[in-house]
């Protein structure tokens, strides 16, 4: 799918659009992907798995991006520390190894609040993610301090979200699954 095909927004409605596009206009469908951070993330995730690692400060948004595509976009994500994944979560890489090429890790990284512990930890889980075949990249969030960059993380995952709901050719708004999990918790079954 491209994302830069205008004919891939006409399903979706131009209201919604035109609101959500005015907070970051470096998002916009007309911005090519070549210069979109929000449809070169989504390009990365399409048809993959993504693994969402946070440096702590930045763990926040990464479960709000596994929110939102879980919920927006259709898509399965996992959310791990960047810590959590140092010590267990990186021995998970070797098996099934086939499955590497179906992963993307992308690492949330919130640069004001970065340590050197932290710089040395992404630099380590990228070389491994990539001598390991699985695409990686790091983003981290815009702003001058802790809280504008987790919040600019926050609305870049809004828009890949947005875009990797385009891409699964689904709406948004409509949840099945949810709403049939919770119509069975409804019911318990009887015993």
């Amino acid at each position: 799918m491209n994302l830069d095909d205008p004919a891939i927004y006409e399903q979706i409605d131009p209201s919604s659009v035109h609101r959500t596009l005015s907070i970051a206009p470096e998002y916009a469908p007309s911005v090519a992907a070549a210069i979109n951070p929000a449809k070169r993330s989504a390009g990365q995730i399409m048809e993959r798995v993504p693994i969402l690692l946070a440096v702590a400060d930045a763990l926040p948004a990464a479960y709000y991006w596994q929110r939102q595509l879980n919920g927006l976009a259709k898509q399965f994500a996992v959310v791990q520390s960047l810590s959590n994944f140092a010590t267990f979560g990186s021995d998970g890489l070797f098996f099934p190894q086939n499955l590497n090429r179906q992963l993307t890790v992308l690492i949330l990284n919130t640069p004001a609040a970065k340590s050197a512990a932290d710089a040395h930890l992404i630099d380590t889980a990228r070389l491994i993610c990539m001598h390991m075949g699985i695409a990686v990249d790091v983003i981290a969030g815009q702003g001058d301090n802790s809280e504008a960059q987790t919040t600019s993380l926050l609305i870049l995952g809004d828009y890949v979200a947005y875009y990797v709901a385009i891409a699964n050719g689904v709406d948004p708004a409509l949840r099945p699954a949810t709403a049939e999990f919770q119509a069975r918790l409804a019911h318990p079954p009887s015993s």
